[in-house]
């Protein structure tokens, strides 16, 4: 068996073009970049009260105002 380099090279081109398309469709993550996420935000402004309630009592809340 002769492994011929012309045989796997379309191939090898394909995964390549994969790679850089992947790198440069994730650049900005990759980066560090990340979206804005409203629902963890809102949950976090959303759960200050119970976070202070618990942090002074050290009970757990059931309610908020």
């Amino acid at each position: 068996m002769q492994l011929s380099i012309k045989k796997f090279l379309p191939h090898l081109l394909i995964l390549i073009g994969f790679v850089v398309i992947s790198l440069a469709y994730f650049s900005p993550v990759l980066s560090g970049k990340q979206i804005s996420q409203s629902d963890i935000a809102q949950y976090i402004g959303m759960s200050k009260q119970q976070n202070e309630f618990r942090k002074d009592t050290g009970e757990e809340t059931y309610w908020t105002n």
